[in-house]
């Protein structure tokens, strides 16, 4: 109902909202990972030209240091005695193993402590040890201005390869968001909720619209035979039934009054055989219509005969039809807007209903029957063509009324049989 479609909306709501929220957060964190590392490579090209800068600052310091390391290298001393070596000479206070940070003979390096040189101009007393020193790495087959040029060279390699994560980090994130959106949209189209529409009343029984626009229903037991029976039925419906074991009794509504047209009847009475035995034993058989007024429940007539079938009594003539073919079908049934359901009134009318000039021929669902939105324009030249469609419309309607009078013919003729039958069977019994 109206309470819970309201609650599954506002579930689904917050459904929608966290999984916005997890979908966003991933392309968020993609794009704050893609521009961590963008900002560690612009570091990274910092860091280089400031330690070439350092180097080209103090030539002289580094071109000492690299000849004395090599010279110790050169000694063939075990690199655990080489560092030990280089750790006594800091403690005696030697100005060059003053800035040996670490050896990396594995990689023939050794990390340099350099700082900025004082510059002209500055009256700071801040002496050297004080002032900031950083690492940097000193290849010992290089001279110094060599180890300078192989930095600035690291230095444009990192700029190029910032300038392609700069892209691709674009890409990334655009990419990202796409999928974030389709993620979304999958998710709203499973998320989706069908509003509850109201059911109509015959929808809980055995139903179908028949060719001609008719309703007919039939119940699933006799319970709810007998509510159809009594509570949906009107003067002008009509009772459909059959001769065979376990016949289904089927009920075509008519609130428009007139006759029920003979395709419809046909439709209903195959509705009532597919429910019987006929059906596993593959029996083409007839089937029959009285009108509801012929039919009572309850207790039997007080005069007359009758015939009690499915627990109702029967009074009067039955309409016997042409043996039927046991068919059945599955239809899906679209509920248009109401714009569009002008352009589709008058599809299911009765040809049978037209030939007879019926006025209730051109009946739909809306119950509109002034034919209002049908209207012909005929301009001069159009009036041969138009006494030409009068001329095949009469021909359809000849054709129909012969088909009709045949359909009648064998009808009134089998139930005449069927009734003389009956009476010989009761003249033999007397």
């Amino acid at each position: 109902d109206e309470f819970y479609t309201k609650v599954e909306e506002h579930r689904a709501a917050e459904q929608k909202a966290q999984h916005a929220k997890s979908v966003y957060d991933k392309v968020d964190k993609i794009r704050i990972d893609q521009g961590r590392r963008v900002e560690e490579l612009e570091k990274e090209q910092e860091v280089r030209e400031r330690q070439a800068a350092l180097i080209e600052a103090n030539v002289e310091l580094v071109e000492f240091a690299l000849t004395m390391v090599n010279t110790m290298v050169a000694s063939q001393i075990d690199w655990g005695e080489l560092w030990k070596e280089v750790k006594r000479q800091q403690r005696l206070g030697h100005p060059i193993a003053q800035h040996i940070h670490a050896l990396d003979l594995e990689h023939n390096e050794v990390l340099f402590l350099l700082t900025a040189p004082k510059r002209e101009g500055d009256d700071s007393d801040e002496e050297e040890e004080d002032r900031a020193m950083e690492v940097v790495p000193l290849d010992l087959n290089l001279s110094p201005h060599a180890n300078v040029a192989k930095l600035h060279t690291k230095r444009k390699e990192t700029r190029e390869k910032t300038s392609r994560t700069v892209v691709h980090a674009e890409s990334a994130v655009k990419q990202a968001e796409k999928k974030a959106e389709k993620d979304l949209q999958k998710f709203q189209l499973k998320q989706t909720i069908r509003r509850v529409r109201q059911n109509w009343w015959f929808e809980k029984y055995f139903w179908f619209i028949s060719s001609e626009n008719y309703l007919v229903v039939a119940g699933h037991d006799t319970q709810q035979i007998e509510h159809i029976f009594a509570r949906h039925l009107g003067p002008h419906d009509v009772f459909v039934q059959a001769d065979v074991t376990g016949a289904r009794t089927c009920f075509v509504r008519n609130p428009g009054g007139g006759p029920v047209p003979p395709a419809t009847l046909r439709e209903a009475g195959t509705m009532a055989l597919c429910h019987s035995t006929a059906w596993d034993k593959h029996i083409i058989i007839s089937a029959w219509s009285v009108p509801v007024e012929q039919v009572s429940r309850g207790g039997p007539p007080p005069e007359g005969d009758f015939l009690l079938v499915d627990g109702f009594f029967v009074r009067g003539r039955r309409d016997f039809m042409p043996p039927l073919q046991l068919e059945m079908g599955l239809t899906v049934i679209f509920h248009v807007a109401d714009a569009s359901a002008s352009r589709h009134r008058g599809e299911r009318r009765s040809r049978y209903l037209e030939a007879m000039g019926d006025p209730n021929a051109a009946r739909d669902d809306s119950g509109d029957d002034d034919g209002e939105d049908e209207e012909l324009v005929v301009e001069d030249g159009d009036e041969q063509q138009g006494s030409g469609k009068d001329a095949a419309h009469s021909q359809v309607a000849d054709d129909a009324l012969g088909k009709v009078a045949e359909d009648m013919c064998v009808s009134n003729k089998e139930g005449a049989d069927k009734e003389n039958g009956e009476e010989e069977e009761e003249d033999e019994e007397e």
